[in-house]
């Protein structure tokens, strides 16, 4: 979640907290399968607000808590 929150910030800002905590879960090839997911997710959430398309509603806040 640190990750998909920070890659979804701008400016983009990795620490070597989170990157480290990455490279220690994930291999290289996962990083960046994960940075992509990520990264398309946010695109079109952008494209969506763009073009006025609304949620689907498929989000509960109350089943996903970031802290």
């Amino acid at each position: 979640m640190r990750f998909a929150i920070a890659l979804s910030k701008t400016p983009v800002v990795i620490d070597d907290a989170l990157d480290d905590a990455l490279r220690e879960r994930f291999t290289e090839r996962e990083r960046v399968v994960l940075a992509e997911a990520i990264a398309m997710v946010n695109f079109w959430s952008r494209f969506n607000q763009a073009m006025g398309v609304g949620s689907a509603g498929f989000f509960d806040a109350r089943a996903c808590r970031v802290r």
